[in-house]
């Protein structure tokens, strides 16, 4: 027999949904950081305003304006602020930098990459774990795992641009040179960024023999006028 779990705020009878409240106590606490907001409440319905005194600006989250919200995430205290007299140091390699924007965290691409790293608890990210596990599964003789910072390297030595085309990509495929199924290595010398069209269009030809099917479908449309 199920027993039937009741939200914990007094007065309360619903069920409960997560920590303990129901849906509509845990919706409270995390816009406003707790389940009954009454002046909060009262000042969110009146002008939909940061609960900080003296602030105007529009709520983020927990009944803050961005500004303090970060700062309650930072410090733990809305009203906090960050001791000019301290350089701001990166959270990767603790140099400074004061000298960058006010929401830079890290110094360099390479201290991005590594932050973006830890923050997946040392995960890669999709594109590699989908590749990686590709030519595992294709028993790959000349396996190297690619990692992030390689990946990013070959990204900015194509400057965000498809290595094939030319074309700006936000968000490219991951292309072998030399196809897996045709021998080539998984390493970071025998990858490159690619749009989606390039690479389907590739497939698992050789770049030279791909160059040729796109040369004979371009004369053929030529040919029928199209």
């Amino acid at each position: 027999m199920t027993v039937r779990r009741e939200c914990t705020v007094a007065g309360c009878s619903s069920p409960t949904r997560a920590r303990g409240m129901c849906s509509r106590h845990y919706q409270r606490t995390v816009k406003h950081g707790t389940p009954n907001p009454k002046d909060v409440q009262e000042r969110v319905h009146r002008n939909g305003s940061c609960q900080v005194e003296h602030c105007a600006l529009k709520i983020k989250a927990h009944g803050y304006c961005q500004k303090h919200y970060q700062r309650w995430q930072k410090y733990g205290d809305p009203g906090a602020e960050r001791d000019p007299s301290q350089p701001r140091l990166c959270v990767v390699c603790s140099v400074d930098i004061s000298h960058r924007k006010s929401n830079a965290l890290t110094c360099s691409l390479p201290c991005k990459a590594t932050a973006a790293d830890r923050r997946r608890n040392g995960r890669p990210s999709a594109t590699l774990r989908k590749e990686n596990r590709r030519a595992r599964m294709l028993g790959n003789p000349g396996y190297v795992e690619v990692t992030d910072w390689e990946w990013l390297r070959v990204k900015n030595r194509y400057r965000g641009c498809c290595a094939y085309c030319g074309k700006r990509t936000p968000r490219p495929h991951m292309d072998h040179v030399v196809p897996l199924a045709r021998g080539g290595r998984h390493a970071p010398a025998n990858v490159v960024p690619a749009c989606a069209a390039c690479n389907v269009s590739k497939f698992k030809f050789f770049l030279v023999e791909w160059r040729l099917r796109q040369r004979r479908t371009t004369v053929e449309v030529a040919e029928l006028g199209v």
